[in-house]
């Protein structure tokens, strides 16, 4: 199992420069301060066993496991990715609108986690599309770039999704392994 199955893959969709940018959410810690070292993709760095940094997965199968952790990912990747555009800080919102896309199933706790996630950086207005919702024949970027048709002019949209499913797939599989260890059940007699 790879170290980075388990994390969601952030995509942020800029309406203003109609560009796209995806992230692992992953987050790299100073094993002794606890301080953030890396975000983002820039943890594939990291080598497994080093005792000098711990590798954190805020969201987890698309659905928030640290929430101080979350807060400070989605800050800084909505700081890299729409607050500043070619290195110059913009002056005014584009809207105080966004919409989170979830592919994963999420309770309505979820959901509001990630409101008040968004909440948090002065967005007061959070349309969420989940896996709940039916597409017809569009595709999700489709949507999500269509979104300003249904909810009006948007600052921003995240997609919380996987894009190796194989990967979740392998994560989940190494969890019933651990579970049925811990409740000594053999995987093989129980079909």
């Amino acid at each position: 199992m790879s170290l980075f199955d388990q994390d969601a893959d952030i995509k942020i969709y800029n309406y203003k420069t109609k560009k796209v940018h995806m992230e692992k959410s992953s987050i790299l810690l100073h094993a002794e301060t606890q301080k953030i070292a890396a975000l983002g993709n820039e943890c594939s760095q990291y080598v497994e066993g080093d005792t000098r940094f711990k590798l954190v997965h805020p969201i987890v199968m698309g659905r928030v496991e640290d929430y101080s952790l979350a807060q400070a990912f989605f800050k800084w990747i909505v700081n890299a990715n729409v607050n500043y555009i070619d290195g110059k800080r913009r002056l005014f919102k584009r809207s105080n609108r966004v919409l989170i896309f979830l592919h994963e199933p999420c309770s309505e706790v979820d959901k509001k986690i990630y409101c008040d996630l968004l909440y948090e950086l002065g967005y007061k207005n959070i349309f969420i599309i989940s896996a709940d919702t039916e597409l017809g024949n569009t595709t999700p970027e489709e949507v999500i770039w269509n979104a300003e048709e249904t909810y009006g002019k948007l600052d921003f949209a995240i997609e919380i999704t996987k894009e190796d499913k194989y990967q979740y797939a392998r994560y989940l599989y190494k969890e019933l392994q651990n579970s049925c260890k811990r409740w000594n059940i053999h995987l093989e007699d129980k079909r």
